[in-house]
């Protein structure tokens, strides 16, 4: 639920155990059937009623299944249901200051032009959909970016959820990669919630994603939560 709240979708609607949530984009977790906290069984009747939903859209059906749930791999390649995106859900037990900053670094609680202007031209996505999930968000946020000569070079944002600091949108400028500034940045990041009551912190890594990987685990994020996998129908009509 924390990361359902650091990072809303446009429109959920509850099936009984199950939200279906669309954003008009590319989004992933803002575009799937996920399940809510003590929700039933994912069965075929709820299947049905996921495809129905993101029909009505336009889009093909797409589950976001952790692996804390029955495993259903079975039933998905049956009905036609292909994987994707396996992502790692990682926790840093306690959010220590970060090793090292830079003086580029700005971490506001407010929105502002520059960080949204360079948030689509960093991470390719609708400007207009992303400010509109963020303008949705109800607990504290802080929007972090790095500004190397005049150019927004790095963003991330994070959200504190009852003590629980989600991080989020983490990206670089391909021309400024190599740098620290992720680590810089979310390491401030962390700083400024510390201030805000959160005492441990968590996010989301595609599998795979190496460079990533040890990022995070240098700042702290050495516990795995969970997985979780997308399962996309692909013989939609």
């Amino acid at each position: 639920m924390a990361f359902r709240e650091a990072w809303p979708a446009l429109v959920e609607v509850d099936l009984g155990g199950w939200v279906a949530r669309h954003s008009g984009d590319a989004i992933r977790r803002t575009s799937s059937l996920n399940p809510l906290p003590g929700g039933g069984r994912l069965d075929a009747a709820m299947l049905k009623a996921g495809q129905w939903f993101y029909t009505q859209h336009g889009k093909p059906a797409l589950i976001r299944y952790p692996d804390f749930l029955v495993d259903h791999t079975a039933l998905f390649r049956r009905l036609g249901y292909q994987p994707e995106g396996q992502t790692l859900t990682l926790l840093a037990p306690d959010i220590a200051s970060p090793s090292h900053s830079l003086p580029s670094i700005a971490v506001r609680t407010l929105l502002d032009s520059d960080w949204l202007t360079a948030r689509p031209r960093i991470i390719a996505g609708d400007q207009q959909v992303f400010q509109t999930m963020l303008d949705r968000i109800r607990c504290p946020a802080l929007f972090a970016s790095v500004t190397i000569d005049a150019t927004v070079a790095a963003v991330a944002y994070g959200v504190v959820v009852d003590r629980l600091l989600i991080v989020e949108s983490v990206a670089t400028d391909q021309a400024f990669q190599g740098r620290g500034l992720a680590r810089a940045m979310v390491g401030a990041i962390m700083a400024r919630a510390r201030a805000l009551g959160a005492e441990s912190a968590a996010l989301q890594v595609v599998e795979g994603n190496e460079p990533a990987l040890a990022l995070y685990q240098r700042l702290g994020f050495s516990q795995l939560l969970y997985r979780y996998c997308y399962y996309r129908e692909r013989n939609a009509r």
